[in-house]
């Protein structure tokens, strides 16, 4: 992104490479026009990145949620199946039917509720994705703007930018320290697209960090010393040069803290060239040093794709060694397998001295085992696994059967270092199940100098589930007492004619009311009739139960005929402790039904506490208004 700082050498570079001859004054017109342009076309760019970035963060996003939401559906579909095969079991099953599908039903109930958490992570986590990726696009786009207002402004003052002062020389020093400008977060400049190779192809405008061993500023110049001179102070300038790197630049040189110093470069203006300026700085003379060792690299200088190892004496320390390219978090920073940065060891000279220098590049994919990587990618963590039988550790502090927990470590039998869970069994021995008579407590335990993740058996008093002892099932006599309520609802139809044919009539609505203080799960619905033709098969056909809130109605499944008068319903449904759900029968009249009236009814009811697990069967009735039958003349 463009910054204030790299504003002044920018339009600078567009004013002086527009002037043909230098003279006093300026019509900054056309001048203005092109530098406008010009921000207008590096604006427009900005945002196509930006938006470019918040589409594939918002892809990624949505394929990381879809597979999440995928392996959902599967989970419910394998573990409905699996429960459908369990009741089937449940016939031939040594325990009484009711008991073992009642196990049956706790099992899948606690496979749903973990697959559905599950999923409200993922849920959470796409969330929170596509949001940061609207934050980062609105925040980079609000700054693109402010940038493009501000450069606007300032190509209309053209004319205030050449008051700067000329020298007659330089520090060929400073070869070494120029390269592609990088997005450092403590002094951002604007990024050159076009990385350069080597020295040669230096960017026309940029900037560079320099670690030294001493900077001191002194007015708009740095004295500094390192191992190149032998650790002797010199002095480098702010002046318009010709080093050898495209043409006469003008040099800033700003020290950033005591061992590192910045150089910013960009076109000397037509007055600086044709030396009008006065030197009012003084160059304090250098004096060659002997010759240090020579130095190679595998890579072949400034090669930011490729892994490279340099020989030869470090720019700073002076001392003779093998330097490898690495990764850092900033400028600066190396020695790191990943990052956003590139550490780039190359060699670099300075008069008769060879010397390895690094550079700092800001891979734009990042940085990973010291080479800029060509796409963006995720760089998973170091995984150091412990030696064998040394280390363990575990979330529920020891041996605690009332709470899920996991030990991590080695395995007491097989020496495999991992994560082991709580789970249940049907006996000792028996492990990895949902629920069981048995939990298999996983916990750390010693024997010698050996550190290891031991299972421990124990059998739960109220039985195990989800890797836990179930507590005792007390039932408050207040909190269970009316579990239920079913009344005839308000909105229940009135009294109305039929014709044999009609489709989809609601013929009654009942109110259940969960007055307990858990959850409630119907198992078990009964619609009945009454009247001068109760028998269904007769009356009506393609029989419904919806659950009605305002508009919408859900549907849970169609009747099975048990009676000449009853239709039991098999779908179960929940009703959330202390609220009310309004239940609605459906069904077209059957053809052939005869005349006369009837009566639906719905009752009774088969119900389970989701908490404690206690059943209950109420027996009441509660009957909609008369259904006439008629025949249209």
């Amino acid at each position: 992104m463009e910054k204030r700082n790299f504003a002044v050498g920018f339009l600078v570079a567009v004013f002086s490479l527009s002037l043909l001859v230098a003279t006093p004054t300026l019509a900054a017109s056309e001048e203005e026009i092109e530098c406008k342009q010009m921000a207008s076309e590096d604006y427009k760019n900005e945002l196509k990145t930006l938006l470019a970035n918040q589409k594939s963060d918002v892809v990624e996003a949505k394929t990381v949620f879809n597979n999440a939401k995928k392996n959902y559906n599967s989970s419910l579909k394998t573990e409905f199946a699996n429960y459908k095969q369990d009741l089937k079991n449940c016939k031939t099953s040594t325990t009484t039917v009711s008991v073992c599908n009642k196990n049956s039903r706790t099992k899948y109930l606690l496979a749903v509720k973990k697959a559905k958490t599950q999923l409200n992570v993922d849920t959470k986590t796409y969330t929170a994705a596509i949001k940061q990726a609207s934050a980062d696009y609105a925040n980079g786009k609000k700054e693109a703007l402010l940038n493009y207002n501000q450069t606007k402004q300032d190509c209309a003052d053209l004319q205030n930018l050449v008051d700067q002062v000329d020298v007659d020389q330089i520090d060929d020093s400073l070869l070494d320290a120029f390269s592609t400008p990088t997005d450092d977060t403590s002094t951002p400049v604007r990024q050159v697209t076009t990385v350069p190779k080597s020295t040669s192809d230096l960017p026309t405008v940029g900037w560079n960090p320099v670690n030294v061993n001493s900077c001191t500023q002194v007015g708009d110049n740095i004295v500094i010393s390192n191992a190149v001179n032998n650790g002797a102070p010199y002095t480098l300038t702010t002046a318009c040069r010709d080093a050898g790197n495209g043409g006469p630049k003008f040099y800033t040189m700003q020290c950033l803290t005591n061992t590192q110093y910045r150089v910013d470069w960009r076109p000397c203006t037509s007055r600086e060239l044709s030396g009008t300026t006065p030197v009012v700085v003084p160059v304090t003379p250098v004096v060659p040093a002997a010759p240090v060792a020579t130095c190679s690299e595998t890579d072949n200088g400034l090669v930011y794709d490729a892994f490279g190892i340099t020989t030869g004496n470090d720019e700073v320390t002076g001392k003779y060694g093998s330097y490898s390219d690495s990764c850092g978090a900033y400028i600066g920073g190396s020695g790191q397998t990943s990052g956003p940065y590139i550490a780039e060891k190359h060699c670099s000279s300075w008069g008769s001295k060879i010397y390895v220098h690094t550079q700092w590049y800001n891979c734009p994919n990042g940085c990973a085992n010291g080479v800029c990587l060509t796409k963006k990618v995720v760089v998973a963590p170091v995984v150091t696994t412990p030696a064998p039988f040394t280390t363990c550790s575990e979330t529920d502090n020891g041996i605690d059967n009332n709470v899920f927990g996991q030990a991590t470590g080695s395995d007491e039998n097989t020496g495999t270092y991992g994560t082991y869970q709580d789970s249940c069994g049907a006996y000792v021995g028996d492990s990895g199940k949902l629920d069981g008579a048995y939990i298999a407590e996983k916990h750390c335990s010693t024997f010698g100098a050996k550190t290891y993740v031991h299972t421990q058996w124990q059998q739960c008093e109220n039985g195990c589930a989800a890797g836990a002892c179930l507590a005792k099932k007390v039932v408050a006599e207040s909190c269970y007492k009316n579990p239920l309520q079913i009344t005839l609802s308000d909105l229940t139809p009135l009294a109305k004619n039929v014709i044999p044919g009609q489709t989809n009539i609601e013929l009654a609505r009942v109110k259940f009311t969960n007055t307990n203080c858990a959850d409630v799960r119907i198992n078990q619905t009964y619609v009945n009739f009454s009247g001068q033709n109760p028998n269904p098969n007769l009356l009506v056909s393609n029989l419904k139960l919806a659950i009605v809130d305002g508009s919408t109605k859900t549907f849970i499944g169609n009747t099975i005929v048990e009676a000449s008068a009853n239709n039991l319903f098999w779908q179960s449904f929940v009703i959330p402790a202390n609220q009310s759900k309004e239940l609605a029968v459906y069904s077209d009249i059957s053809s052939n039904a005869t005349l006369g009236w009837f009566k639906t009814g719905v009752g009774p009811v088969d119900l389970t506490n989701i908490v404690t697990g206690a059943d209950s069967f109420i027996n009441s009735q509660n009957y909609g208004n008369s259904m006439t039958v008629i025949y249209p003349r």
